[in-house]
């Protein structure tokens, strides 16, 4: 199955980051089940707040591209936490020095 069918329209899903790790940028990939506002929150493992983004999601497929530069350089294991319309769901990345 493509990964689109699978979820599009379905409901909310998180992707783990790609590249990951990553020196320079990654992708963080998710799905939504309709078009929404979605935050998108970067913190490190002392739960800092290194970033916070906010896209207007559209229904099925949605990518992010975020750089460690936006990170303020931040490197390490950082969690990514999504939140759309009560949905919320976090994953880990790795930024390389």
């Amino acid at each position: 199955d493509d990964v689109d069918d699978q979820y599009s329209g379905f409901d909310f899903a998180l992707q783990q980051n790609s590249p990951n790790p990553y020196r320079q940028e990654t992708n963080i990939g998710y799905f939504l089940p309709s078009d929404m506002n979605v935050t998108v929150v970067v913190t490190d493992v002392r739960g800092r707040h290194l970033r916070t983004y906010e896209q207007n999601g559209t229904v099925g497929y949605n990518m992010l591209t975020v750089t460690k530069e936006e990170l303020g350089g931040a490197t390490g294991v950082l969690t990514y936490t999504i939140t759309a319309d009560g949905w919320t769901a976090s994953r880990r990345m790795v930024v390389l020095d």
